[in-house]
């Protein structure tokens, strides 16, 4: 599972090891620090991302961008 989040957000490492043991997955974080930064790597990269998590002010600027409407 590739994520891509705010920094700081799943930096426990209890996560990644509850992920992996649980759902038998890999997970892979991939950190952003502002609003301007995420916009940049989603834009370049979203088919890259099985999940984003990003501020409500951001989801006007990508909802068109994004596979479903009901996620």
């Amino acid at each position: 599972v590739n994520v891509i989040s705010w920094w700081g957000y799943l930096e426990d490492p209890k996560i990644k090891k509850i992920i992996k043991t649980q759902c038998n997955t890999n997970f892979s974080v991939d950190t952003y620090y502002s609003s301007n930064e995420f916009m940049r790597r989603f834009k370049s990269n979203k088919s890259n991302y099985d999940i984003a998590i990003f501020s409500d002010t951001i989801y006007n600027l990508v909802k068109d961008q994004l596979p479903s409407s009901n996620i």
